[in-house]
């Protein structure tokens, strides 16, 4: 079985969680933001954004190519920009 396919259904687990951990918030950003939460967030946030680009601009082949090694990782300018990580990745 390709990669791909097995990663779709994660991906898409992992931005529900993100819809429904947003809806849930009640006034507590000030405790997020004191346990880092908020930052981690952010994170979660820049990496999802980051896959949609990159399968978007390719196809999800070329997005599974990020777990080849450790060196395959977008660093955070790539991250920002998904077409420099393509760049570097082709």
């Amino acid at each position: 079985m390709p990669l791909a396919p097995r990663t779709k259904p994660r991906i898409g687990r992992i931005e529900e969680a993100l819809v429904r951990h947003r809806e849930g918030r009640h006034g507590d950003q000030a405790l997020e933001r004191l346990l880092g939460l908020e930052m981690k967030r952010e994170q979660y946030e820049l990496g999802a954004a980051f896959c949609s680009k990159v399968v978007e601009l390719t196809d999800e082949a070329t997005l599974v190519r990020i777990w080849d090694s450790p060196e395959a990782l977008p660093s955070m300018p790539e991250l920002e920009e998904p077409s420099l990580w393509l760049a570097r990745s082709a």
